[in-house]
């Protein structure tokens, strides 16, 4: 099981960082992928190693024996834990404000993520000083056990709270989305419903990045060779010139159609911080051009496929295999939706009379093969897993971290990768609680090492039975449509699919065919859809600013760079 968590988060981090491999090998930043690749086996391994857990468990059980066939699983369990813990709450955030930092050095980029994180520490240990003032309060605290039970039920009910809405979307999400897969008329219509959106994020991804470029430019005047950040600048002029000479290779057009220029840079604004300000921008810019030309690019090629897709796999095979499926992991769904809802109601005790679905198929299995044990125990843990990841990766904040085959960074990998790993311990346990094998004295190892966590009376087996209820609501308003309206009325707008949103896409997929086709000449195929034409505008003229006095008139500093802005364009 653990080969087979290195593979398959091997074949992860490939899927996502393809593009960019050789890219960060020449960067010297290959020991970012392994500690991502850690981060993604810590997400893996466990359902994995549950599975196994489980099957030696229910060995032991028919044989009456009274410890677990496989010894060292308790201390593997605990170096998971850890593993976990370490890398969800400071190694992947490290990673992810260090891949977005624009300082120059591997220390300063260090240290700037590490204060950076500060904060998020100093919340986190309010938090735990509050716990532990409790615990002293009310007398639970007796030993170093004690102290790692609370931390332990600590974590566990913050994953456990991110994997009632994560899991509650992913079992509704992918039985919808394999049915509407089957009907290739509404994909079609789907995506094209989503290319000029794409078209308009990219174009403004391009203004932003002119802006930024425009910035750097003004700063030339001050960095002269004897100047102490000269070679700091130095280093993003090569990587300004590196990503468009990377952007001409691929015929792609970086530029924006209507540049913008804004208020000349004053010699006291040339500071370090402006410079790294700069180049963080930079980067973010030029990683968001080249994920939404990959999506714009796929999203293209699926369109002219879907146009020109005729025969008997898609009008017969494709459908009926994927609505299928989706009928089936709409059973699985609701089989797990109901064994969550009920789990307040389940008994604890093995074997019991339960109403719990999953419960009585995993029990009615513990007679058979080892193998058909693994296929059951792992098909239902494994498709809650990949419900929870399914949104996680899916998940977009405001544009920021967003995952694209091939073309991903680190920055977007860690995000993600924090929210995997926080919820996958707790999704384990919730697993276990579903078929009644938390108890500590269970023969089950993972149950053995956290199944302790009840020192905090409003933390333990109450909470982790009860909370789940809550994602038989959130799936029934995800299945009415009920939370996307919700979303929309907090000003979360969707894809429009109307009409002119989709003749809108056809019309950029004939012209993107158009262009990329042998016949186009290369002029044409510079640009890979249509884009007004450039706005000419006058060069910015530098004006000095006024020292301004200390004092009340300090304040009103905005107001008096916009009327210097306003002459600068007026001349």
């Amino acid at each position: 099981m653990i080969v087979i968590a290195a593979v398959v988060s091997a074949f992860v981090i490939f899927f996502y960082f393809r593009k960019r491999l050789r890219e960060m090998l020449r960067e010297n930043e290959w020991w970012l992928l392994l500690l991502l690749f850690c981060g993604v086996f810590t997400c893996v391994c466990p359902p994995l190693l549950l599975v196994v857990d489980i099957d030696s468990a229910s060995v032991g059980m028919l044989q009456k024996a009274k410890t677990s066939y496989i010894p060292w699983m308790h201390s593997l369990w605990s170096a998971i834990w850890w593993l976990s813990q370490l890398w969800s709450w400071v190694i992947l955030p490290l990673c992810q404000d260090y891949d977005g930092s624009g300082e120059f050095t591997f220390k300063k980029r260090l240290w700037a993520a590490f204060k950076f994180n500060v904060k998020f520490y100093l919340v986190i240990g309010v938090v735990c000083g509050a716990l532990l003032v409790y615990a002293f309060a009310a007398r639970v605290l007796d030993s170093i056990d004690d102290l790692q039970s609370i931390g332990m039920a600590a974590a566990n009910a913050f994953g456990l709270t991110l994997l009632v809405f994560l899991l509650s979307t992913g079992l509704v999400a992918i039985p919808k989305d394999l049915w509407q897969l089957s009907d290739k008329d509404r994909l079609l219509r789907r995506l094209l419903s989503r290319l000029p959106n794409i078209n308009d994020q990219l174009e403004n991804a391009k203004v932003e990045w002119d802006e930024h470029k425009s910035v750097l430019q003004r700063l030339d005047t001050y960095y002269t060779e004897d100047h102490e950040l000269y070679p700091c600048h130095r280093k993003v002029t090569a990587y300004v010139k590196n990503f468009e000479q990377t952007c001409m290779a691929m015929r792609m057009r970086v530029s924006s159609s209507t540049p913008r220029r804004g208020a000349a840079v004053q010699e006291d604004e040339a500071t370090r911080e402006a410079l790294v300000n700069v180049h963080a921008s930079l980067k973010r810019s030029a990683h968001t051009i080249f994920r939404l030309e990959h999506q714009y690019t796929e999203m293209t090629a699926q369109c002219v496929t879907l146009e020109s897709a005729q025969g008997f796999y898609w009008t017969h095979v494709r459908k009926y295999l994927l609505r299928t499926a989706s009928l089936l992991l709409g059973l699985l769904s609701a089989i797990i939706v109901w064994s969550e809802a009920v789990l307040p109601f389940t008994k604890e005790e093995v074997g019991a009379e339960t109403v719990s679905m999953v419960q009585m198929m995993v029990m009615g299995y513990l007679e058979y093969s080892a193998g058909i044990q693994v296929i059951v125990f792992g098909s239902i843990l494994s498709y809650m897993a990949v419900a929870s990841y399914r949104t996680v990766f899916q998940f977009k904040y405001f544009e920021m971290y967003s995952l694209t085959p091939s073309t991903s960074n680190v920055e977007s990998m860690s995000f993600v990768g924090v929210q995997a790993t926080r919820v996958i311990m707790p999704l384990c346990y919730n697993f276990l609680n579903m078929i009644c094998m938390t108890s500590a004295n269970s023969l089950v190892m993972y149950s053995a090492v956290f199944g302790g966590m009840d020192t905090i009376v409003f933390l333990g087996p109450w909470f982790n039975r009860t909370l789940p209820v809550l994602i038989l609501v959130l799936s029934i308003l995800h299945l009415t449509g009920a939370f996307q309206r919700i979303t929309q009325w907090c000003g979360v707008q969707e894809n429009n699919e109307d009409d002119e949103t989709q003749n809108e896409g056809r019309e950029l997929v004939r012209l993107d065919r158009r262009q990329r086709s042998p016949d186009s000449s290369p002029k044409a195929a510079e640009s890979s859809r249509p884009l007004p034409a450039p706005v000419k505008q006058a060069p910015a003229v530098v004006v000095p600013m006024p020292k301004l006095p200390d004092g009340k008139e300090k304040r009103d500093a905005a107001s008096i760079k916009d009327k210097y802005r306003n002459r600068t364009a007026a001349k």
